[in-house]
């Protein structure tokens, strides 16, 4: 913002004109004493407190740079060409900003912007190297999240571009529409219609290619899940990231699914012990009826979004993709995955949840496919990676940090990647805007990051 001040009495202005307006006073003088009182410091406002920020350094590496051929002083190391190129578009077309001109010095369709921050540009390499784990404690606003989506997303890409296409009807007709791709009036139409008693049909039916977890991102609360989600649905479900991965990966997609409370729909789909076969086929129907409802809602949701979306951007031509108000919520046609049976069925390449949702996922035999076929993915091949992503990693301190450290421990036992044979297969991230890194304190955090890596991937016992 490069006028703070003004911003600040613009917008206490808006409000006191609302008052102004909606509560008039029809004598000009205590109209003007009043609103002289309300501009007061502490009525309806403090003064502005303002925190200098400063600049983060920026390395020498511009994203469409990196499609160059490998070179082992970048962060992409030895990745081979047609990986880099993948990459550097898929990052273009939504993580980061980009420019619709190609350099003709690179074979990336885009030009990004602004070149990497150097904490960026680190992440990056380490998260593609063994046995390197990356902790970012750069400031609010500094790029935090695209730090460990980078390494992240070059994995993903290095693998993704040798997956064998899918069915022709791959991402087609949804369970719960019609042959015109609208949503049955009523669950009992789709009854009529169906070809047998459970409608429901996973979303990425027709791959094949593994299904597994490739990264696990955990957040301390359901807030900064949300705000998750919006970035991701810009990175990978956008209208250019679609196309990117139509055109690089064969026709696949990459997954993600938000795994919370708040993600229908609970229970099982078909339960594997039944002790009544009629009360189990209501409840089948009753919970298929409430993710009918829920799919429904969500489409007629994103259809309002996305004409909101078309219309602000013919009134306004400076419109962007981050304006868009379609990446608010799911897109029942594209990369996320919104129910728990689909990510049961199929796990999703990139799963989101907090501490608690993962400590009960552990525990219930309806999650555990999620777990068994990552567990089968890594242990089937050499060259799979499992990203273990953990921001807001100050939160976990005390007997509440050392619970969660344990839990950890738990996971990366449950994916077999205690063992030595697959240890290396672990890659731990995290962030914090609230580690020092100077001083004394920075001493203290250096401590309990070793404590806290020491702690989740190492076996106590033995060490003891």
């Amino acid at each position: 913002m490069l006028d703070p001040i003004g911003g600040f009495l613009r917008i206490r202005n808006l409000f006191l004109d609302y008052l102004d307006t909606a509560f008039r006073i029809r004598d000009p003088e205590i109209a003007k004493e009043r609103r002289a009182l309300l501009e007061q410091n502490g009525t309806l406002c403090t003064d502005p407190l303002l925190e200098p920020v400063p600049r983060y350094c920026s390395s020498k590496y511009y994203l469409h740079t990196l499609a160059n051929s490998p070179s082992s002083d970048d962060p992409l190391g030895d990745m081979d060409s047609k990986a880099r190129v993948a990459f550097t578009e898929l990052a273009l077309s939504g993580l980061f900003e980009n420019e619709q001109v190609a350099d003709e010095k690179t074979p990336c369709q885009f030009t990004a912007k602004h070149p990497l921050y150097t904490h960026q540009a680190e992440m990056l390499a380490r998260g593609l190297r063994t046995g390197e784990p990356g902790i970012v404690t750069s400031g609010t606003g500094s790029g935090k999240t695209e730090s460990f989506l980078l390494p992240v997303f070059a994995c993903l890409t290095r693998e993704a571009i040798h997956w064998s296409a899918p069915d022709k009807a791959y991402l087609g007709q949804r369970w719960w529409q019609d042959a015109n791709g609208q949503p049955y009036e009523s669950w009992s139409k789709l009854k009529e219609h169906a070809k047998d008693d459970q409608p429901f049909q996973p979303h990425r039916q027709g791959e094949k290619r593994p299904a597994a977890v490739r990264a696990l991102v955990l957040y301390p609360m359901n807030a900064l899940v949300e705000d998750q989600l919006v970035r991701l649905r810009r990175a990978l479900d956008s209208d250019t990231a679609r196309e990117t991965m139509e055109r690089h990966f064969h026709g696949n997609r990459l997954f993600f699914g938000r795994y919370t409370s708040a993600t229908p729909v609970t229970g099982y789909l078909v339960h594997p012990r039944p002790t009544d076969e009629k009360k189990e086929s209501e409840r089948q129907n009753r919970k298929q009826e409430e993710l009918f409802k829920a799919c429904k809602e969500l489409q007629a949701t994103q259809a309002a979004a996305r004409l909101q979306d078309q219309r602000a951007r013919e009134e306004s031509p400076d419109f962007g993709m981050e304006d868009e108000i379609r990446y608010l919520f799911p897109a029942v046609d594209g990369g996320e995955l919104f129910s728990r049976w689909d990510m049961q069925a199929i796990p999703p390449d990139i799963l989101i949840t907090n501490i608690s949702m993962l400590n009960a996922m552990l525990a219930r035999e309806v999650d555990a496919p999620i777990f068994d076929q990552t567990r089968e993915w890594l242990a089937g091949h050499e060259d799979a990676y499992f990203f273990l992503i953990l921001d807001e990693l100050h939160l976990q301190r005390g007997s509440a940090g050392t619970e969660v450290c344990y839990l950890l421990r738990l996971l990366i036992e449950r994916l077999g990647l205690q063992t030595p044979e697959h240890r290396h297969k672990l890659r731990i991230m995290a962030s914090s805007a609230s580690l020092p890194t100077e001083g004394p304190q920075g001493e203290d955090s250096l401590t309990y990051l070793w404590d806290m890596l020491v702690l989740v991937q190492f076996d106590y016992y033995t060490s003891c």
